[in-house]
């Protein structure tokens, strides 16, 4: 089958099956600490006041922690013996602190691995379109492509 223990088989993947949704809440410290690692001095990513005085509801999350949360759906179903190979991500609303986001996502392609793959990949390339919504509302799409670790034989 296309599980197996808990993770997902890419050799068995189909196109159009859907991954188990991902429930997020955005905090503060979330939003806060991403920033300052990455030095992001945008204050709108850890000043309140700042924000609002833009005319936002609060504070909004940088790429860096969106990326993650895309990796994280599609690294939570296929496992720890996966990486992602590669990623196209289209950021087009703000994900605000305090309001839940959803992440979903379904297998879109599925075909043989280029070549270059060949010393550290095996089995299919796996590609899942990702979607992030907050308030039910679409904010993120995305693309990330998975292929199994290891070498091809």
């Amino acid at each position: 089958g296309l599980m197996t223990a808990t993770h997902a088989d890419l050799a068995q993947a189909v196109v159009g099956a859907s991954l188990p949704p991902l429930e997020f809440q955005p905090t503060t410290a979330h939003t806060v600490l991403t920033p300052a690692v990455t030095l992001d001095s945008y204050p709108v990513h850890y000043d309140i006041d700042f924000a609002r005085a833009l005319g936002l509801p609060h504070m909004f999350l940088n790429s860096m922690p969106i990326l993650g949360l895309v990796d994280r759906l599609v690294t939570e179903w296929a496992g720890p013996a996966v990486f992602v190979v590669g990623h196209e991500i289209a950021i087009r609303k703000s994900l605000f602190v305090g309001t839940p986001i959803r992440v979903e996502g379904v297998v879109s392609g599925v075909q043989p691995l280029p070549g270059r793959y060949a010393q550290v990949a095996a089995g299919p390339l796996v590609s899942i379109k990702v979607r992030l919504l907050s308030a039910d509302d679409p904010c993120v799409d995305a693309t990330v492509s998975l292929a199994r670790r290891g070498a091809s034989e």
